[in-house]
């Protein structure tokens, strides 16, 4: 069941998995820049949390590997890591799951480089 939060509680949610995905994935200073576009909350408190995310490439990181949100969010994607930040931020006892599954697009900015055979992102 999918719970209702208030406006600044969802506001404040997206910011803290924005946060904890930019700490353990260590993206300060690389060019990407990860946004949380939409989330939904199942529980009360929470036991799981989809996400629905944009990563950016930004212009001063390039050129990338690749532009594949899993090779340079793989920390995060792959592992407990963020679910436990997350429920130690929130205060909570019990375990908290962190669902990103396929929904994380990526863009870039215009000038962002890619090595090749990546050239840019479609879309």
């Amino acid at each position: 069941m999918h719970r209702a939060i208030s406006k600044r509680s969802r506001h404040e949610l997206k910011r803290l998995i924005e946060n904890g995905v930019c700490e353990i994935s260590q993206l300060t200073g690389s060019g990407l820049w990860f946004v949380v576009d939409e989330l939904e909350v199942a529980g009360s408190p929470p036991s799981k949390i989809m996400v629905w995310a944009t990563l950016w490439f930004g212009v001063e990181g390039s050129p990338y590997c690749c532009s594949e949100p899993g090779c340079h969010l793989g920390s995060v994607l792959f592992s407990n890591k963020l679910d436990d930040w997350i429920g130690r931020q929130m205060g909570l006892k019990q375990p908290v799951r962190v669902d990103f599954g396929d929904r994380i697009a990526a863009r870039q900015f215009n000038g962002t480089r890619f090595k090749p055979p990546y050239s840019s992102l479609e879309g």
